[in-house]
């Protein structure tokens, strides 16, 4: 990994804090340029300040126009962007009876139409260059329905699914794509959560793993195994045998 990222160009979203924060920095100092993005810019300050070659911008990735003016940025300071790591993220949780459209509009605003801002922008840079490396923190719960995140998995789910055909589109080209699936990780958002949460690793760890991941070029990123393989296996069966196993975790 170490020698894989020098001197590339890589932009981080939700780089303030968690799983962004630490990408942002291991990239850094294994010799890579990297654009550390997000809405708090004191956060991303902060960040900058353990390596002189992470550079602050704020940046709303649901604001088009806070894209617009983020690549006019970048585009001013660098020629071509190696890697593109779409990491915001936003979890809500839904308790029924209530079933509120705004709150899925809000989580499908940074987790998926986050992602599509910045891929206007950012695609035709590598397809100009005809390089580039593009992978989106989804999450392992795209692969199987889980109780209460009707919002949370079906934004991470079409997000999987838009780098999936992005990919078939791309093919032609040398533009790589990759979907990280995690499952828990020791952030600020997770610490929101007000359930059991196995197997949970720290950011660090999951930074590891997926700049490892990416420097092979994987297109799918599954960690920790111990989580996420029985999670495969369970969307592999039939759907009413997996929610068999689900309906249990809405008892627990």
């Amino acid at each position: 990994m170490t020698t894989y990222y020098n001197n590339k160009t890589c932009w981080i979203t939700g780089g303030g804090s968690g799983i962004g924060e630490a990408i942002s920095k291991k990239l850094a100092d294994s010799g890579a340029s990297v654009i550390v993005s997000g809405r708090d810019l004191a956060k991303l300050k902060s960040v900058a300040s353990h390596n002189d070659k992470i550079f602050p911008l704020q940046l709303d990735v649901t604001d088009r126009a806070s894209w617009e003016q983020a690549m006019s940025a970048v585009t001013e300071k660098f020629s071509s962007i190696d890697l593109v790591v779409f990491n915001a993220g936003s979890c809500k949780y839904i308790d029924l009876p209530d079933f509120p459209p705004q709150l899925f509009e809000d989580v499908f605003n940074v987790n998926f139409m986050g992602i599509v801002n910045g891929l206007h922008h950012i695609m035709p840079n590598m397809l100009l260059n005809n390089s580039g490396h593009i992978a989106v923190v989804t999450s392992s719960v795209a692969l199987l329905p889980l109780p209460r995140a009707e919002a949370y998995g079906a934004s991470k789910a079409a997000a999987t699914y838009l780098i999936d055909s992005l990919r078939l589109a791309l093919s032609e080209t040398e533009i790589k794509l990759t979907n990280i699936l995690p499952g828990f990780i020791d952030t600020p958002m997770t610490k929101k959560n007000d359930f059991p949460m196995p197997f949970m690793i720290t950011s660090e760890d999951a930074a590891d793993r997926i700049l490892n991941g990416l420097a092979k070029n994987k297109k799918e990123i599954y960690f920790p195994r111990r989580f996420t393989w029985p999670l495969r296996f369970l969307a592999a069966l039939p759907t009413f045998l997996n929610q068999l196993v689900t309906k249990r975790l809405k008892k627990a």
